[in-house]
Order: structure tokens, then C-alpha cells, then sequence
């Protein structure tokens, strides 16, 4: 027989197993970047986008998070998704969500790998107002998420004059699309790990600033004139917009402080070298000390150290070409 000590003895070691399980699923998950994005049309400010992406050891899964606020001819615009990949970027699952004036969409995927044949077998529920929409659809083993592109890139080598062949799932209307990718060396940035990504997919040309983690610190479609570029304090990309709490709240899971970044780091390190050299000349300790110019963050020690990415097995991920 239990006595009444003993069943508070066990009520308390259940809650305590509960707070184990909890803390170490959320102490297995590494944020591998979290930052805010400016959004410009022309020059002028149209909105900002929340970009996360995280690691789970656990599981040895990928995860790409962002919320994006935006004004367009159509309206308010607002987008969001959740997408997860296993370690060799192969699909697992992703939800996409966009409303548009007052038009709402969604797309909600799963993938399994097909026994009988190679490749995916892709299951997803498109959403269109009142009326949802059931699908089925086979895909191949190189397929992967389009949210994931640039970190596919860095597994296989981000290296300049490569060129990246590939098909990928545009989320937004889960159909497959070829693209293709060739990365050159930033002018001006010759040996410090900078980028420029020119890719092409669904027919736009687009062209992003990458660092040599992986970090998109610039990304502008010339064509659109649309341009994101990467801030190191969130209310540089928030500031004249809505800023809807709950919602980011609900994709997140909290709301992220942009700060796991090489701009944002950065930026910590000049306040504090500010707060306390002393300049040349004399002055007070606090005063501020001059930088070096970065480039809207575009500097790095080119050491690519950060979250590491190990190489795929033979036979996975997309076709990669010179």
C-alpha cells in the first residue's frame, strides 16, 4: 500500500523526470543562426523577415523557422514555415502558411522514404480558403526543401567557381523546381570568407552575400528590386511595421533576440571594446573607440568554424557539377 508521503514522493519524481525529458530535448537543439532582415522594394522599406535555423543532435535533424511581414500592392503580407530535414538534407516534414489581405493559404507535408522504389513519397494537404486538398506525389532521393539550399551547399563545400545543379521543393506550392547555383568570391572581400551566391530558381535570378558559415548577410533579386539585408538589432528591420507577438510567438516557440550571428557578435564586440578602451591620446575609460568599417557585417576571419556540417554518405543530397 502507498501512503500519502509515498504518492507525493512519486508525484514529485514524475515532475522532475518530466522537467529531465523537457530540458533535454530543448538542450539537444543548437541554433545554428537566428537573425532579422530589413526588406526593401527600391530602396524603400516593405517589411522585415524572423529567420531561424537550429540543429537537433537527437533527433539528427535539421529545422528552418522564419516569419515574414511585408506590404505589397496586393496588401499586407504575411508568410510563414516550419521545415524539417534529416542530417543529409532530405525532407521530413514542412508547413507553409501565407495571407495575403485577408486570403489565407496553407501547405502541410510529409515525406517517407518508399520502400518499393527509390526516392520520397510526398503527402501534403494544400489549403485555400474554405477548401482543403489531399496529394500524393513521388519524388527523388535528391530532392530537397528549398529553405535549406545554402546549407547543402556548405556540407558539400562552399567554394568559389563551384556550381550546384539541383531540384528543390519550392514550399510555397510544394511543386519540384530545377534551379541552379554557382558561388564566386565577393569583390572586395578576396581571402575573408565572403561569398556571392548567384542562383537561379522557378526562373528568378537571384544573387546573396554568404559568409563562410553559412550566413546569408545580404540576398536581392534584381529583377523585383527586392532586397533583404541582415541587421544586427531587430528593431532595424521592425521599426514602422507590426510586429504581431502571438503569431511569432507560434512559429518560434518565443521570440527570437536575432542575436546567434557573425553581424550580431560582432556588433556585441564593438560596444564592449567601445565601453572600455581607452583611447589614443587620453580619455576616460567608456570612451568610444574607433572600428574598422565592416561593410553591413560582412566581415569574417574566414575560419568557417561555427555549427559543423559533416560531409554526406556517397549517393545523397543533389548533383554537383563544375
Amino acid at each position: 500500500m502507498t501512503t500519502k508521503s509515498g504518492v507525493f514522493v512519486l508525484k514529485a519524481l514524475g515532475i522532475i523526470f518530466i522537467y529531465l525529458v523537457s530540458f533535454s530535448a530543448v538542450a539537444s537543439e543548437e541554433i545554428m543562426f537566428e537573425g532579422y532582415y530589413k526588406i526593401t522594394a527600391s530602396d524603400k522599406p516593405i517589411g522585415y523577415t524572423v529567420q531561424r535555423y537550429t540543429y537537433n543532435s537527437k533527433s539528427q535533424q535539421f529545422t528552418s523557422k522564419y516569419y515574414v511581414y511585408a506590404k505589397s500592392p496586393a496588401g499586407q503580407v504575411t508568410e510563414s514555415l516550419t521545415a524539417v530535414a534529416d542530417n543529409q538534407f532530405h525532407p521530413v516534414s514542412y508547413k507553409y502558411t501565407a495571407v495575403v489581405g485577408k486570403a489565407l493559404s496553407s501547405i502541410d507535408a510529409q515525406f517517407k522514404k518508399q520502400k518499393q522504389k527509390q526516392g520520397w513519397l510526398m503527402t501534403y494537404t494544400a489549403a485555400n480558403g474554405q477548401q482543403n486538398q489531399s496529394f500524393q506525389k513521388s519524388i527523388s532521393s535528391d530532392v530537397f526543401l528549398s529553405t535549406f539550399q545554402v546549407y547543402l551547399m556548405l556540407q558539400k563545400g562552399l567554394k568559389p567557381e563551384t556550381k550546384l545543379n539541383f531540384s528543390a521543393i519550392s514550399e510555397e506550392d510544394g511543386e519540384v523546381q530545377p534551379g541552379e547555383a554557382l558561388v564566386k568570391i565577393e569583390p572586395g572581400f578576396e581571402g575573408k570568407g565572403i561569398y556571392r551566391v548567384l542562383t537561379k530558381f522557378k526562373g528568378i535570378m537571384s544573387i546573396a552575400n554568404v559568409n563562410a558559415k553559412g550566413e546569408v548577410i545580404i540576398a536581392q533579386s534584381p529583377v523585383q528590386k527586392i532586397q533583404q539585408t541582415l541587421v544586427s538589432v531587430p528593431a532595424e528591420a521592425t521599426n514602422g511595421f507590426p510586429f504581431d507577438q502571438k503569431a511569432i510567438r507560434y512559429v518560434f516557440g518565443d521570440i527570437p533576440r536575432g542575436k546567434v550571428n557573425q553581424l550580431a557578435i560582432n556588433k556585441e564586440k564593438s560596444n564592449a571594446s567601445a565601453n572600455t578602451a581607452i583611447p589614443s591620446g587620453g580619455g576616460a575609460p567608456g570612451s568610444p573607440a574607433p572600428t574598422s568599417p565592416t561593410a553591413n557585417g560582412m566581415s569574417s576571419d574566414g575560419s568557417g568554424q561555427g555549427i559543423k556540417i559533416n560531409p554526406p554518405t556517397t549517393g545523397s543530397g543533389s548533383s554537383q557539377g563544375q
